[in-house]
């Protein structure tokens, strides 16, 4: 028996400073979800998943949480059927993420924007076995094992603008509006300055507006440019 948990969810769900933001943070996690369940579902069958109950109806209401029973021999052919889930999540996140880019009109660091989306991925998985039927004792059994890992946190680079030695927490580049944490990808000389005239002013807000969705003091990564401009079908 198997368990899987995609993230982030509360903190990158709650880092918003619109109604859009709230919403598509909320659908990103279902759809990257529900690309997990696809993946299972179609190499184990739909009978594999315990929780979520799969139906042909299954559409954005996706938990985080995956468990499911999955037939396997040895802990590498585990490992190996997790690493296929978590690629194909992956997957689904490079597809979102490069859609929503090409929604930016304006130029940034799309280096640095793409593996910021990149690092905000949370996979984590943990396995128990099942062979006497006791489901209730195997069950535990891998909540105990899946919070052990989850405490277990994996470190990575963080991914920044320039290519100096310079710490990436000491970095000049302005922080993120939504979390404070990653670096704005988003030009400076596209803000307003205080020796701009009232007309150059007026022009670059407007810009700004129009070419990436933001206000003049407001800067975004490549997280919240995800969120500003992601799944924007219908919208004009």
């Amino acid at each position: 028996m198997g368990e899987i948990h995609i993230g982030p969810v509360q903190d990158f769900i709650a880092t918003a400073r619109r109604t859009r933001d709230l919403w598509f943070g909320s659908w990103l996690l279902c759809e990257l979800a529900r690309s997990a369940v696809l993946e299972i579902k179609n190499h184990h069958g739909a009978e594999s998943l315990i929780f979520p109950f799969f139906t042909e109806q299954y559409e954005l209401d996706a938990p985080n949480k995956i468990v499911a029973r999955v037939e396997a021999e040895g802990f590498e052919k585990i490992k190996s059927f997790c690493r296929d889930v978590e690629e194909a999540v992956k997957k689904r996140l490079r597809e979102i993420r490069d859609e929503a880019f090409k929604n930016v009109r304006g130029e940034f660091e799309r280096d640095i924007a793409k593996q910021q989306v990149e690092d905000m991925l949370e996979f984590y998985w943990a396995a128990v076995k099942f062979a006497d039927g006791n489901y209730a004792l195997a069950r535990a059994k891998l909540e105990y094992v899946m919070a052990a890992r989850k405490a277990t946190r994996d470190f990575r680079q963080v991914a920044r603008i320039g290519s100096g030695k310079e710490n990436a927490w000491s970095s000049n580049v302005p922080k993120s509006a939504l979390d404070g944490a990653r670096e704005s990808v988003i030009p400076e000389d596209r803000y307003p300055k205080s020796s701009d005239d009232h007309r150059t002013r007026e022009e670059k807000i407007r810009d700004l507006f129009r070419l990436y969705r933001v206000r003049e003091h407001e800067r975004l990564c490549g997280v919240g440019l995800l969120k500003r401009h992601g799944n924007r079908s219908g919208e004009e």
